[in-house]
């Protein structure tokens, strides 16, 4: 299954092969009646009831026969009596005491763990934070950190180093005061702890509610279960995590196959439970939900009460209400922390920043469940999908549009252009330049207009301005270098030859070298017979001023009275070329070569130096024998090498081929001439054969 469309957001497609709610509203995918008869057809033979509060478009539930892992309730380690602390009363306690937060420094060190801002990586901020920290205590700790290195004093210290390395952090005064400022701030280790009370007042709230009461009860009484069923959206694309491989979805469906069949053996003592059992079923009514009852169900191991019991296996004074059930009951615990496959770290994570933000008011706390948040998430999550879908239509019709515009240098009968990105442009307009450069960047994957990397926006290079908006990426971090090409295209170092195809898709970039060691005198010539030809009443004046004031003064003085000189000298400057790449900075397109190839044979006399031929495959340069040859030898071994090289000497004195040729080309003229490459080379008459017919490899 290749997920790499998924990715990218074309036609995405789920885990199950179906495609994505995001497909589906590019008009890609079933419609809404389609995904209604789908759920019709899931339907059990007996009657559905509906279940209430469900909308008619997801009116659906599985019959009475069909159940979840566990009895809805039931027992499980935190209601049977314990005043032991909440990480000792079983897996399930274990969790809910890991997922609460005391330390506000602690969790300002986690923020900056998962902090990508303002071209630093968070290992550089971290490294940042690290040398403030121990920076601030050497000065203001003294002897604290001796005599009480883990007390109250000590911890308060670090709070205050921490409100101010964010402080200044949020004003650009640490880590990256050279790159221009972002919205996206650090929270001060005071404004953490005052939402911690609150966060955690959450966990033991609404959030260990629906673990102990509803989690892996089933669709008919979790809800959390009911908003992903209903949604179209895998649980992966809700939570904002990676798509999940093949090996990923198979190993979820068998370890949730085998916590259910866990389930019965324990409470039937069979491998076979009852038709009508409570446990062990699937209840989602979509791949979406079934995908997600996996996560959850994969989550739980039944334990009998003998796991609570004392250490001595008789008494049960740390669970005192295991004395009271049978000793065959069940009680559901934790196997495994229900983390990333169940999408509760998201879940956690959008508790806490929305207390953050000010966007949760801690009031409301107790009505704010799981599934409440879920439901934003994905109402959010379509909002987006709705916003992409927007951003690529104006990218269809802004792309060839631009294209257009751009001045065209070449073109080509299929309706393909070669396009010039000169420093004139750049000065001109240097926010339009960097949209040209970002959509090179985006069409091949190059860090030419590069401003962001490896962001949820852009797997690849992601441009320092989006294209068709002119804007900066809505997320992402900003590369240092982000002025890289665009500063030495505006002090006339390079320019930047963009093939277009007739979408105005870019195909191929050659990077040009401006070659500024012309001859003083060179361009004198060259401007003084401009002069005369075209403007004879200011020739002599030119020269006069050659003589008075010397060579570079005449020539700026000719520019600035005359300026079409400065269009005549760029004609005359000879440029190299630096680098000619295609996709992934790799090879060109092969339905493109012929255009780069014309292109570059056009130029040729312009062109001193050109590099990266090995991105042009079978292309060779007439001016460089010692490559070219060996690159035709490589490819044809039957050839004698002598020959070869004679031949290639006769094309380059003669003139007979263009300076950049292909293989096919070459040997079509050795045929022309009757030349067999793979022969001997033939003698004058009189000329000694280079190797004497029957010489060893020890005479020669």
């Amino acid at each position: 299954r290749d997920f790499s469309a998924a990715q990218s957001g074309l036609t995405r497609l789920n885990a199950y092969d179906q495609p994505t709610y995001g497909a589906r509203l590019q008009g890609v995918a079933e419609d809404v009646g389609d995904v209604m008869a789908r759920r019709q057809a899931m339907r059990p033979d007996e009657g559905v009831p509906a279940m209430p509060g469900f909308s008619s478009f997801t009116d659906i539930v599985p019959d009475s026969r069909m159940y979840a892992v566990k009895p809805g309730g039931g027992n499980n380690p935190l209601n049977l009596g314990s005043t032991l602390p909440l990480k000792q009363q079983g897996k399930m306690g274990e969790y809910l005491s890991s997922v609460q937060y005391d330390d506000p420094v602690a969790v300002f060190k986690n923020q900056l763990e998962k902090h990508y801002t303002r071209g630093i990586d968070n290992r550089q901020l971290l490294a940042d934070w690290e040398d403030y920290l121990n920076g601030y205590l050497s000065v203001h700790a003294k002897g604290v950190q001796y005599s009480d290195p883990n007390g109250p004093a000590m911890n308060a210290l670090k709070k205050e180093a921490a409100d101010k390395f964010a402080e200044s952090y949020n004003a650009g005064t640490i880590g990256a005061a050279d790159i221009e400022p972002t919205n996206k701030k650090l929270y001060t280790a005071s404004q953490i702890e005052q939402v911690l009370p609150a966060y955690n007042s959450w966990v033991m709230g609404p959030f260990k509610k629906y673990i102990t009461n509803q989690m892996g009860t089933g669709l008919a009484t979790d809800p959390l279960l009911q908003a992903v069923d209903q949604s179209g959206m895998p649980p992966n694309e809700i939570f904002g995590q990676a798509v999940p491989m093949d090996y990923e979805i198979d190993s979820l469906q068998r370890r949730a196959d085998s916590r259910r069949n866990d389930f019965v053996q324990t409470l039937f003592n069979s491998s076979v439970a009852p038709e009508n059992s409570v446990i062990g079923k699937v209840t989602a009514t979509t791949p979406e939900g079934v995908a997600y009852e996996n996560a959850l169900d994969v989550s739980f191991y039944p334990k009998g009460p003998y796991s609570f019991k004392d250490e001595d296996g008789r008494n049960t004074t740390q669970f005192p209400t295991v004395s009271k059930l049978d000793r065959n009951a069940l009680i559901t615990d934790f196997l495994t922390k229900p983390e990333e496959e169940t999408g509760f770290s998201s879940i956690r994570k959008q508790v806490f920043q929305d207390l953050l933000s000010g966007n949760l008011d801690p009031g409301k706390l107790s009505n704010t469940t799981p599934a409440t948040i879920t439901r934003q998430m994905i109402k959010d999550k379509m909002a987006e999908f709705k916003e992409q879908q927007l951003s690529k239509q104006g990218a269809a019709a802004w792309i060839p549009k631009r294209a257009a515009e751009m001045p065209t240098d070449m073109e080509f009968p299929d309706g393909s252009k070669m396009t010039i990105i000169t420093p004139e442009m750049a000065k001109a307009d240097e926010n339009m330049t960097a949209r040209d450069l970002g959509q090179i960047t985006l069409d091949l994957n190059q860090c030419i207009g590069a401003g962001c990397m490896n962001t949820q926006d852009y797997s690849g290079h992601g441009p320092y301005i989006v294209p068709h908006t002119g804007k900066p990426p809505p997320r992402g971090k900003v590369e240092p270098d982000k002025y890289g090409y665009m500063r030495r295209l505006k002090n006339g170092e390079i320019e930047i030859a963009s093939l277009k195809d007739p979408e105005g898709l870019s195909k191929a970039t050659l990077e040009l070298k401006r070659d500024k060691s012309i001859p003083l005198h060179n361009l004198v010539h060259t401007i003084g017979v401009y002069l005369e030809d075209n403007k004879p009443e200011f020739a002599q004046e030119f020269f006069n001023n050659v003589s008075n004031f010397g060579r570079e003064e005449a020539i700026k003085n000719a520019v600035q009275l005359h300026p079409e000189i400065q269009d005549l000298l760029l004609s005359i400057q000879k440029k190299s070329v630096t680098q000619i790449k295609g996709k992934s900075n790799n090879e060109i397109d092969k339905a493109y070569i012929p255009h780069v190839v014309e292109w570059l044979n056009t130029n040729a006399d312009k062109l001193k130096d050109v590099r990266d031929l090995q991105n042009l495959p079978d292309v060779h340069d007439l001016t460089r024998s010692y490559d070219a040859v060996g690159k035709l030898m490589d490819k044809n071994q039957h050839w004698y090498s002598p020959t070869v090289e004679k031949f290639f000497d006769t094309m380059e004195n003669e003139n007979a081929l263009p300076r950049f040729f292909t293989t096919d080309e070459f040997a079509l003229k050795a045929t022309e001439r009757g030349v067999d490459l793979s022969a001997e080379p033939k003698r004058a008459e009189g000329e000694q054969a280079k190797y004497p017919e029957g010489a060893t490899l020890f005479q020669m």
